[in-house]
């Protein structure tokens, strides 16, 4: 059962809290009221990377001392990489934030202001490429010492839901909502605020004016408000829904609002950033994999409570589900029937994801599996999961017909070139959306500055007789270059836009954020989304090359 074990603290290991901390699913933490108010002061994307620091910084026991924080979680979190520069930037603004803490010294009868930087002494090293390799940060101790104390009033601040919030304008309108909400959720309601300091708490003091500087209550209320709202309602991440918003006071001229407010007790669904996709699916298809193989050989396996119920979560199935599903199986009685009927289930869902099942627009894996644990069809996911033991090569029998291995080629074949023209497809999109992003005047001195190099053979010798001939004065680079040199300065202008965070890094994880349809390619191909993208392009390219000729 040692294999079990592995796989049980494999699931578990992003689960676990360390004693003594304020994390919660290493996700979360309590934010003092101080900490809550200056979150608003923040721009979006400095915003998430302090949040990232505070949580990394509640896992070190609120250490005043210089420490390195991962890189890839403020990535993730931004949901792209930043330039060692654009980094620098957001870290400056934090470090330029002051934080006060006001108090009152009943003894003395004294008023005490404490004031210190939202962030202290920071260091970001990159390499060569301008790629950001580590951030070592400090906090200050006025900081750490709020975030330390016990006695005052703390909020819960989760990790997914800021990482859900998408978009600097709307995202950050409903941050600020949402922050000024949150210590009155169990009110029901907020306090009465006036249009002049909602605004102020928002960063928009300026915005939303009439002609004559009086504030536009009706411009403020459609493209801030509603929307903000909106986005708060629809995000299954944020514990609390807006019910109303009601102006202050009742007539045609008011002069502020309150928000009336309804607890979460449980989100029903907790949808990640691809609704139709399960959890993790590399490491899925592994887990179903060595159930199957050791099932065939002992039907008595079984596997324990806590690894069933985190294979349910990767349905992205929420805890009241998890819980009854699993009570719902036989495990209680028989724990070897109760894993079978958990893993069968769940190996058919999967393998109906893998067949591009969920590929249609709006699809919910989540929904479909709750529809399938609440009413099993035994005979339908015995058949799908002999689909999956045959392409996973699971099987008593040994040996295979040549059409069966000539089909099976055919199949990753089919694959292996969706997956190809989807990177030829990524490639163009992130052309499209530099050309789009940059001025007319912005294109023209990128096209002079990469023919200026060309031609002095900064990027190597084909390119500089490819280039060489070339005038800008009789036209642009798409009209002049040939097709190779044409696509290399599309790739290197793509890769200025990345520098200069125009468009993010090219990454196989930004690969799948656009076209999500091939995840089930890739888990069928047994290619990992991880490592280089020149690497995972390389193995793509091959792979189809090889399977063509071996079909044909």
């Amino acid at each position: 059962m040692e294999t079990l074990r592995e796989i049980s603290d494999d699931l578990l290991k992003d689960q676990l809290t360390p004693k003594g901390s304020d994390l919660i699913d290493e996700a979360a933490f309590r934010a003092p009221r101080p900490i809550l108010e200056m979150y608003q002061k923040m721009t979006f994307p400095s915003f998430k990377i302090w949040a990232c620091l505070l949580i990394d910084i509640a896992a070190k026991k609120y250490t005043n001392d210089a420490t390195e924080m991962p890189i890839s979680s403020i990535w993730r979190t931004l949901g792209q990489r930043f330039t060692h520069d654009a980094l620098l930037q957001k870290i400056e603004e934090l470090q330029s934030i002051v934080i006060q803490k006001d108090e009152f010294l009943p003894q003395s009868k004294e008023r005490v202001t404490k004031s210190f930087q939202a962030l202290g002494e920071a260091e970001i090293r990159s390499d060569q490429f301008d790629d950001v390799t580590m951030l070592q940060y400090s906090m200050m101790k006025g900081l750490t010492d709020i975030l330390k104390d016990e006695t005052g009033e703390k909020f819960l601040i989760e990790m997914k839901m800021i990482r859900s919030l998408a978009g600097d304008k709307g995202g950050n309108a409903a941050k600020n909502i949402i922050l000024l909400c949150t210590p009155h959720i169990e009110n029901g309601e907020t306090n009465t605020i006036s249009y002049l300091e909602l605004k102020k708490f928002m960063g928009l003091e300026k915005a939303y004016q009439n002609k004559d500087g009086t504030h536009n209550t009706k411009a403020f209320t459609r493209d801030v408000l509603k929307k903000a709202v909106k986005t708060i309602n629809h995000n299954p991440y944020v514990n609390f829904s807006i019910t109303e918003i009601v102006k202050m006071p009742a007539v045609k001229n008011s002069t502020g609002v309150y928000f009336k407010l309804q607890k979460r007790e449980s989100i029903d669904l907790l949808p990640g950033i691809d609704s139709s996709s399960p959890l993790e699916p590399e490491s899925l298809n592994t887990l179903l994999g060595n159930y199957w193989f050791s099932y065939i050989r002992d039907k008595s396996i079984y596997y324990e409570e806590d690894v069933l119920k985190n294979l349910l979560r990767r349905f992205q199935l929420v805890d009241k589900y998890v819980n009854n599903f699993f009570d719902a199986s036989s495990y209680g009685s028989d724990q070897a029937k109760g894993t079978f009927e958990i893993l069968s289930i769940s190996t058919s869902i999967y393998q109906l994801w893998v067949d591009g099942y969920f590929a249609k627009e709006d699809s919910k894996i989540y929904n479909y599996a709750i529809t399938v644990f609440q009413n099993p069809k035994s005979d339908k996911i015995s058949s799908i999961v002999r689909k999956f033991l045959e392409q996973n090569e699971i099987s008593i029998i040994k040996e295979k017909t040549k059409e069966q291995t000539r089909l099976r080629k055919k199949e990753l074949y089919t694959r292996a070139r969706r997956v190809l023209l989807a990177l030829r497809a990524y490639r163009k999109l992130r052309y499209e959306s530099v050309i789009s992003k940059y001025t007319f005047e912005q294109l023209q001195t990128k096209e002079q500055d990469f023919l200026a190099k060309a031609q002095s053979n900064t990027f190597g010798v084909w390119i500089q007789k490819g280039t060489i001939n070339v005038d800008l004065s009789q036209g642009n680079l798409s009209e002049l270059l040939t097709r190779t040199t044409l696509d290399f300065f599309k790739e290197w202008l793509v890769n200025q836009g990345a520098k200069e965070a125009i468009v993010p890094d090219k990454t196989v994880e930004d690969l799948l954020i656009n076209f999500p349809e091939i995840k089930p390619d890739l888990t069928f191909l047994k290619i990992s989304p991880k490592g280089l993208f020149t690497s995972f392009e390389t193995q793509i390219t091959d792979m189809v090359a090889q399977l063509k000729s071996e079909i044909e």
